[in-house]
């Protein structure tokens, strides 16, 4: 869902020799509602919280002692740091682009596209699909605030990742156990962050 000059903007290197649409994605703090991204976070922060509770972690090796207030500068270090280099896209701050699957949503036309005076463009999924790694083309998570259940499946994979690489490692305290922990919930972050929505947006699908 988009408007007529959003279209136009799409078109605006479309030639004979350059057939494609131009659709650039957002930077995750220029979004409309930029409090989205660290909403996540915070989402996320709350889930590691529950996953340490249910589970028998020695308390010196466990990630929620790294973690610092989502909306705290200093919990975006390393995204400001990889997103100075524009080689390590994958690494700093998230850009975004969404699709819906309500082909036909009345809100949607009254949020997106000027009150129903804008367009919808329709893509064919699997093509769409095709063209990104499974880890970049993801259906949104809602959730409400405090729930962290449907979060739950990639916060277990990524500390079992985590507590299988510094397994061998005797002093979880050192320099290097401290990076990768860090690192560790950037990657939970940007997981999470990018994809959760609030459950009362679940009707943009």
């Amino acid at each position: 869902y988009t408007t007529a000059a959003g279209l136009l903007g799409m078109l605006k290197d479309y030639n004979i020799n350059n057939r494609d649409l131009t659709i650039r994605a957002t930077h995750c703090n220029y979004l409309n509602d930029k409090s989205e991204f660290f909403w996540g976070i915070k989402l996320c922060c709350n889930a590691i919280y529950e996953y340490e509770k249910q589970n028998p972690i020695p308390e010196e090796k466990r990630l929620s002692k790294y973690i610092k207030n989502p909306y705290d500068e200093s919990t975006t270090e390393l995204f400001w740091f990889y997103s100075a280099y524009i080689n390590n896209i994958d690494y700093g701050f998230p850009y975004l682009i969404s699709f819906s699957r309500a082909k036909d949503s009345l809100p949607m036309w009254g949020m997106y596209a000027k009150q129903g005076n804008g367009i919808a463009l329709v893509f064919d999924e699997d093509k769409l699909e095709a063209n990104f790694s499974k880890d970049k083309c993801q259906d949104c998570i809602y959730c409400q605030d405090d729930e962290t259940a449907p979060v739950m499946g990639i916060i277990k994979e990524e500390y079992e990742e985590y507590l299988s690489t510094i397994s061998n490692k005797k002093n979880d305290l050192s320099n290097w156990c401290t990076a990768l922990a860090e690192i560790r919930l950037h990657n939970m972050y940007r997981k999470i962050g990018s994809y959760a929505k609030h459950k009362s947006f679940e009707y943009e699908k």
